[in-house]
C-alpha cells in the first residue's frame, strides 16, 4: 500500500510505501519532510 500527496509547487504527486493498512500522522509527516 501507498501514500500519495502533492505539494501546490509540485507537478506530480510523490508516493510513499507503507506496511499495513494505517500509517501514524506522526511518522507521515517524518517520511514525507
Amino acid at each position: 500500500m501507498a501514500v500519495y500527496y502533492k505539494f501546490k509547487s509540485a507537478r506530480d504527486y510523490a508516493s510513499i510505501p507503507i506496511e499495513g493498512q494505517f500509517i501514524l500522522v506522526g511518522n507521515l509527516k517524518e517520511r514525507i519532510f
